[in-house]
């Protein structure tokens, strides 16, 4: 799959998840944030599908969306909590695609 390919489903993704016509759970309760569990390819796809989503929704509503505790699924695929190391990876992920701003729950649990 080329980048033109890539970005075209991290579009379509992003929108439906944004529209909630696919339940946020069954699409990203799966995906897992961590060195182990990514590509490149893959984390480009994320990349451009959270940065959309981040426009559709805004920061903070998708914020609140992927650190939701009434859906543990998603919070915990996203920021992993089995190790410290793969929750540092999935707050580094974000901070770097310019999404800082939802890694604030993830940074709290590696202070404690």
């Amino acid at each position: 799959m080329g980048i033109h390919e890539l970005r075209a489903a991290a579009g379509l993704f992003a929108h439906l998840l944004a529209m909630d016509v696919v339940p946020w759970h069954g699409v990203l309760g799966g995906v897992r944030i961590t060195e182990e569990d990514t590509t490149s390819s893959s984390r480009i796809l994320m990349k451009v599908m959270f940065q959309e989503m981040a426009e559709q929704l805004g920061v903070w509503v998708l914020g609140r969306r992927m650190n939701d505790d009434d859906n543990p699924v998603v919070r915990d695929a996203l920021f992993p909590r089995d190790k410290a190391e793969n929750t540092r990876f999935a707050i580094n992920f974000f901070m770097a695609i310019g999404l800082g701003g939802i890694t604030e729950p993830a940074r709290k649990i590696l202070s404690l």
